[in-house]
């Protein structure tokens, strides 16, 4: 069901100095053309802080396109936060919520909050990555919208994309199908049979049935919905831990046009420090795993896992997220391929991914107010009981979501199970979630998540690595000479560069260049300095230089690609 404009519900002011909109509108599910006439609309509108840059095009040859957010002149060095939503085809949503990020950091650019961040941090956003499978969303039947690259002949029959998934019994929507199948590895869930969770023979649980996305079987090989039109995924085909000879990871990595524009936009930019990715993946909730800086690698290739220096920055991130309103939702799936990773691994950018919302886990089942004479549940709990195996089996991840779904209201999301005489595999099951059903939050949590992340956003924009002039002096000691002393320092949280950028060497440290007025002399210490390192949270850097002659009227230039630029004039004192 699409999102509607409506009134935000609540706002998260108390951990943001940000003032909310009064009228606030929801984020929206936009088609290609609608967001690109959008995106157009705020750069024509707003010039003074937004300017629209094109990635590139997709393979079915939409454009993709970023908005450039700030105030001012944007100058080099000026630290940069690259925000990057809907990589992965059917989060969608996320496209809305980047762009409704834009829309209400312009509404409150007179905050002073937000008016620090404009002047002083420039804000890049792509709001979709993935354009074609996206456009699934907006399609009738409605199907998850994924792969969009190359295909393979996954059924090995000599035919590409014969058999892929489709709307067998005309309800309008892609779902799956529950086909009878001894050695299928699935079994109704004994909690609740809506559900279905992995049979475990080791614990002496038959298989009942194969679950599979609804589908036909044109090809009589007995599989249905086996050989989808495409295969490749962008948000599996970066360079990161890429997997070769998997057909969702593309032929080889960047072969998508999608995730090579996006890399060549990041690497063009020397000013990104960090990058924000709304998705599938999360890094927040769930921590990844980490590795010793000196871990050795294998078979020359390093271990997998952020480092652990990067880890603890990564982790007191996550408890500012946390504490900025209604908790992310954990990740799907692995890393492995994706953005977010190679962001990170072959970068050296901080990179944060964070998936806003799934079906929460967590619900507790209504319990129906006892009738007077009746023990309440506490009391059932309590009486000595014989449970059934039914009882005695916990719930798996459907039937957890069911309740969230019954308590809610939301029951539409799912599709019941209803008996369908399929044209080729005979009698089998049809139903379970519907598409976009685990990734787009109902209307009344919307604009809560939403002014979360834009709190987070505000948080991330701020620790960002910005090198400051801690001290400049120039002290004559006599016989002509002068010793010019410099102190750098970081104040934000985030370290000038992350363990791993120093381990790829993919970023420039801040450069202090000694300028002296004519008939001045440098006698020790070198004309640049480099600064390679400067940690986070009041890292301090001193300088010494040695100069024979007069050095008034000279300067100290501090120079970086992505943690902000210094002058300082000098004067003997």
């Amino acid at each position: 069901m699409l999102l509607t404009l409506a009134l935000a519900a609540a706002t998260v002011a108390a951990q943001s100095e940000t003032t909310p909109s009064p009228a606030a509108p929801l984020p929206e599910l936009l088609d290609h053309a609608a967001l690109e006439a959008r995106l157009a609309q705020l750069a024509a509108e707003h010039p003074e802080h937004v300017t629209a840059l094109r990635l590139g095009r997709s393979r079915g040859d939409r454009a993709i396109t970023a908005l450039r957010v700030a105030a001012g002149e944007v100058r080099d060095g000026r630290p940069a936060l690259l925000v990057v939503a809907n990589v992965d085809g059917d989060h969608v949503w996320t496209s809305g919520l980047a762009l409704w990020q834009v829309e209400r950091l312009l509404e409150r650019a007179d905050d002073p909050r937000v008016a620090e961040l404009l002047a002083t941090t420039t804000l890049y956003v792509v709001p979709r990555v993935a354009p074609d499978a996206a456009e699934a969303r907006f399609a009738a039947p409605l199907a998850d919208g994924l792969a969009t690259g190359a295909a393979a002949d996954l059924d090995r029959d000599g035919r590409v994309g014969e058999d892929g998934p489709s709307d067998v019994d005309g309800d309008g929507y892609v779902t799956w199908m529950r086909v009878p199948d001894p050695e299928g590895g699935w079994r109704a869930d004994p909690t609740d049979a809506r559900g279905s969770v992995r049979a475990d023979a080791a614990r002496g649980e038959a298989s009942e049935f194969a679950l599979v996305r609804e589908g036909r079987d044109t090809d009589g090989d007995e599989l249905a919905s086996e050989d989808p039109p495409h295969d490749a995924r962008v948000d599996e085909n970066f360079a990161a831990l890429w997997r070769e000879h998997t057909p969702s990871a593309g032929r080889f990595p960047m072969d998508e046009p999608e995730a090579r524009a996006l890399a060549d936009f990041v690497i063009a930019r020397e000013d990104v420090a960090a990058v924000l990715t709304y998705g599938r993946l999360d890094n927040l909730v769930q921590a990844p795993d980490s590795v010793d800086v000196g871990a050795p690698p294998v078979k020359r290739v390093p271990r997998p896992g952020w480092l652990k220096p990067d880890a603890e920055r990564l982790a007191e991130l996550a408890r500012r997220r946390k504490q900025a309103g209604p908790a992310a939702s954990a990740g799907e799936g692995g890393f492995e391929g994706s953005f977010p990773l190679w962001a990170y691994d072959h970068r050296g950018l901080w990179s944060v991914a964070l998936r806003p919302w799934d079906i929460p886990l967590d619900a507790k089942k209504a319990e129906p107010e006892p009738a007077e004479g009746e023990e309440t549940a506490a009391e059932a709990e309590a009486a000595p009981k014989t449970k059934s195996k039914a009882e005695e089996a916990k719930p798996g991840d459907d039937a957890k979501r069911l309740v969230w779904c019954e308590n809610e209201g939301e029951l539409a999301r799912f599709v019941p199970w209803t008996a369908f005489e399929h044209p080729e595999l005979g009698p089998v099951e049809v139903g379970g979630w519907r598409p976009y059903a685990r990734v787009e939050p109902p209307d009344a949590l919307a604009g809560e998540l939403a002014e979360a992340e834009l709190a987070f956003l505000l948080e991330l924009a701020e620790a960002l690595p910005r090198v400051r002039v801690a001290e400049a002096s120039a002290r004559a000691l006599g016989a002509g000479l002068v010793e010019v002393r410099c102190a750098l320092s970081n104040d934000a949280l985030l370290p000038l560069t992350s363990a791993s950028a120093e381990r790829t060497e993919t970023q420039r440290g801040v450069r202090v260049r000694l300028a002296l007025p004519e008939g001045a002399e440098l006698v020790a210490g070198r004309a640049e300095e480099r600064v390679e390192a400067l940690a986070g949270a009041g890292g301090r850097a001193e300088l010494r230089w040695l100069v024979r002659g007069p050095v008034d009227g000279g300067s100290l230039e501090v120079v970086s690609d992505h943690a902000g630029t210094a002058r300082v004039a000098l004067e003997v004192k």
